[in-house]
């Protein structure tokens, strides 16, 4: 015997386990972005593999779906680019940035990135690595100023 039973709108499905899936589709989606952000892949295809069940079913898709499905191609990395490594040459060394916005347990650091550039008037060259994969050089970075970097592609 099979039985759904709740407050729904699904309709009846082969067995319950299809509707399992979705919701184990869509916390997994969730829990996947929380961790590597929309624009990794294994959230893109949590995310439409769960649009996939939810049509095979003849089920509307949860907000949380199409959400999911939505933010994945419309951000390329997350907003604050939380992730992303910032490598710098200065006077022959490599420094080595991520923007992280905590350092250890129950703690939080400020979002931009500061790096210590010694004696030296500016960076000889600064080239980010942002979460979706995208590589960004930049020129002519000035010291002793904030600088804002948009990714390419971003919308």
């Amino acid at each position: 015997m099979k039985l759904l039973a709740g407050n729904s709108n699904l309709p009846l499905a082969k067995s319950i386990s299809d509707y399992l899936e979705i919701e184990l589709t869509e916390s997994k989606g969730t829990a996947l972005f929380s961790m590597l952000g929309y624009s990794h892949p294994l959230v893109e295809s949590t995310f439409a593999r769960a649009l996939t069940l939810c049509e095979q079913l003849g089920s509307p898709p949860s907000l949380r779906v199409l959400h999911g499905v939505w933010a994945h191609h419309v951000t390329r990395s997350n907003r604050d680019a939380i992730g992303a490594w910032i490598k710098v040459q200065v006077e022959g060394h490599t420094l080595w940035r991520q923007v992280m916005p905590t350092r250890g347990y129950l703690s939080q650091s400020e979002l931009p990135v500061t790096i210590g550039l010694g004696n030296a008037s500016k960076p000889d060259s600064v080239e980010i690595a942002w979460p979706s994969g995208e590589h960004q050089m930049l020129n002519d970075v000035a010291a002793n100023r904030l600088t804002t970097v948009v990714e390419p592609g971003a919308k």
